[in-house]
């Protein structure tokens, strides 16, 4: 796979902020707000890996996309165990994608795992090479 262009991660980071606020207004409309805020914190996870992949490919840095202050923190944490984080959200895509309900032919959960497995390859080459 060839280095992803904006665009791309730009539209994976607006599809999961859509889904984000689906998932906030069906906890809502079915009285379950703390189970979907379980559920929008763990794809959080996955917003946060698109936001290092935008930094480290260059096309800005994570606060591009802060319009509500909800990525500072979270981001950070990510930061501090981005391998683990990678490893740990790619078998998350592949064997229970929180996404599954909210996609046609799995393009979300399969876009995600090839991004993301360059990413954690790269990362890995780089670690090798020190």
């Amino acid at each position: 796979m060839e280095k992803p262009n904006a665009a791309v991660i730009k539209e994976y980071l607006d599809t999961i902020c859509y889904i984000q606020c689906a998932i906030s207004d069906i906890g809502n409309a079915i009285d379950s707000a703390y189970m979907a805020k379980q559920e929008i914190l763990t794809i959080s996870l996955f917003k946060n890996a698109l936001l290092f992949a935008w930094e480290r490919y260059g096309y800005g840095n994570h606060g591009d996309f802060d319009t509500s202050g909800d990525y500072g923190m979270g981001y950070l944490l990510f930061e501090l165990k981005v391998t683990e984080n990678f490893e740990l959200l790619l078998a998350i895509l592949k064997h229970k994608s929180p996404f599954k309900v909210f996609e046609e032919n799995g393009h979300i959960t399969n876009g995600l795992i090839e991004l993301f497995t360059k990413l954690y390859e790269e990362m890995k080459a780089q670690r090798s090479e020190r």
